[in-house]
This record gives C-alpha cells, structure tokens and sequence, in this order.
C-alpha cells in the first residue's frame, strides 16, 4: 500500500509494520491502535449490507448473545474490518485449537480433533448454502408462472381422470 492509499483506507499516515511469519514470510499488516476508543474503527464504520427482505423474518432480531469471557480490543478491530467475520472466527477457532494441541492443552486423540475439524467446516458449509439461497433473489415472473399453473393443473386434472 503506499501512502495515499494507506491513508484513504486507514485514515491515518500511521507507518506499516512488517509481520514476519514462520508460515507466509515477509507481509505487511497495518498496525493496531492501541488508544482506540470501544466504538471507534480506524477505518471508518461498517459497511452496511442492504436491507434484505425474508419472508420468515421480517424484521431484523434485536436479541444479541453472550460471548463468555468477552471480547478484547483486538479482536474487536479485526472484526470491524473484515470483510468475512465467519471466516474469520473460523481460522481464529482453528488457529487456537491447533496451538493449544501443540502446546499439549488439548489431550485427545486425532480422530476425535479431526472430526472437530470437519463438524466446524459443515457448519460454515450450511451457513454458505444458506446466506447463498438468502442472498439470491427468486425471479418473480417465475413465481407467478408457477403459481398460474398448479391452478390450472388443480383444476383440469380432476376432469381428466
């Protein structure tokens, strides 16, 4: 990123840190703010989705659910910005695991943490076929098609048999 760029995306002219990892080498990754405020992103609010119409609910939820042992500063920051947040908490989760096997946290065997593994990515599966059902709209003339024909079907079948 250079520095036009760095700062019509961050916000600020704050230098880049390079991260070195043992995993993916030498990249770039902006630095956390260490004084940012609990409401506050660098980088702007949120993009907002556009208001999806369901016909199962309505009206979005206003229920919220508990996260045991809360959310940290950090954890907060990378949720703002990312684009996937499900992607996200999935390689976090996975992250975690892994790192508490190798360090010996975790006493099972690898069947039982291979099979974590593959419940956890069902469950971002269906969550997928699910946003992508929601996402895609069902073409109307269709619908109404469909619905002008199961009448006519409910009602010239009855003479026909």
């Amino acid at each position: 990123w250079g520095g036009a760029a760095r700062a019509a995306a961050t916000g600020s002219d704050a230098p880049f840190v390079p991260c070195r990892s043992p995993a993916s080498g030498v990249g770039e990754t902006p630095p956390f703010p260490s004084s940012l405020p609990a409401g506050a992103s660098p980088r702007g609010p949120p993009p907002r989705a556009p208001p999806r119409r369901s016909l199962s609910s309505p009206r979005p939820s206003s229920t919220s659910l508990p996260v045991l042992g809360g959310f940290g500063q950090h954890e907060l920051y990378l949720l703002r910005i990312s684009d996937d947040r499900v992607a996200l908490t999935l390689t976090r989760l996975l992250s975690h695991l892994n790192q508490r096997r190798a360090r010996g946290g975790l006493w099972v065997d690898p069947p039982v943490l291979a099979r974590t593994f593959a419940d956890l990515s069902d469950g971002v599966l269906g969550f997928r076929q699910a946003a992508k059902i929601e996402d895609i709209p069902f073409p109307w003339p269709y619908a109404q098609v469909i619905a002008f024909l199961l009448c006519v079907f409910a009602s010239v079948f009855p003479l026909i048999s």
